[in-house]
């Protein structure tokens, strides 16, 4: 910090007294800040940034996200004539089927995908039930096309819809977990692996054992399956918080 303080002083250097004087204290007003910042963080770091327990169960604080470079999924971007397009063709699969299963019978379909994904990864099961709910509902052939979800009847369907996202360069999320475009392309994932339960559920287990392996069992690693970004990441995480609480709750029923 007495560094800031040392270049904002040498880097302001006008021929008017006053004018020199005034960016000066400017400067060093803001480097002050700065040093009070890093003498906070350096108090209550071991307050701020808490560690996940075992399964999840008794955190109560989410831990600071730390700052990344741009967020590799796309943002949800505005309304354009080819939504507009995309959601009339698909405008029947806009809404979910009635069906009878509710969510607590259509995650018992996949229960030994997850039981093996998770120990497979050393992920605790309910974790990726948790985000199986948030993301799709657990249903595996939903796919979500710059943040609007659509339900498609069949497998066939929504490798349709898969592709016509791809081809025409929108951002979309495919099955139960919801892998993103940016994974698709990064790892050249085909849609109909995707598409498959297992595969998916894999898939979302393979890429939070990333997070996971830089950040550990934390709520971070949690925050970023869903996105670097901190804002977006600690909502996310809190999402995930309560859907385990969820599952638990049931469980323990």
């Amino acid at each position: 910090m007495e560094n800031l303080a040392f270049l904002a002083r040498e880097k302001i250097s006008f021929s008017c007294k006053g004018r020199h004087i005034y960016l000066c204290s400017c400067s060093l007003y803001f480097a002050n800040m700065l040093q009070m910042f890093q003498r906070f963080l350096n108090a209550y770091a071991d307050k701020v940034l808490v560690y996940m327990p075992l399964l999840l169960l008794t955190s109560c604080i989410l831990p600071q996200v730390s700052l990344a470079e741009e967020d590799p999924k796309i943002a949800i971007e505005k309304t354009t004539s080819g939504d507009t397009e995309l959601h009339g063709m698909y405008a029947h699969i806009a809404k979910p089927s009635t069906t009878k299963l509710n969510l607590a019978q259509r995650e018992a379909r996949y229960d030994q995908n997850f039981q093996w994904v998770g120990q497979h990864f050393g992920i605790p099961p309910n974790l990726l039930k948790a985000i199986a709910r948030q993301e799709s509902g657990c249903q595996p052939w939903i796919i979500n096309i710059r943040g609007r979800d659509y339900y498609p009847r069949s497998k066939a369907e929504a490798l349709e819809l898969c592709e016509y996202a791809a081809n025409a360069n929108l951002s979309y999320d495919v099955g139960l977990m919801q892998i993103n475009r940016y994974w698709i392309r990064k790892y050249q994932l085909p849609h109909s692996l995707l598409l498959d339960p297992f595969d998916n559920i894999y898939t979302g287990g393979f890429i939070l054992a990333q997070e996971i392996k830089r950040s550990g069992l934390t709520w971070k690693a949690v925050g970023n399956y869903h996105s670097p970004t901190t804002w977006r990441a600690l909502d996310y995480a809190r999402k995930i918080r309560a859907h385990l609480f969820a599952l638990l709750a049931r469980q323990n029923s």
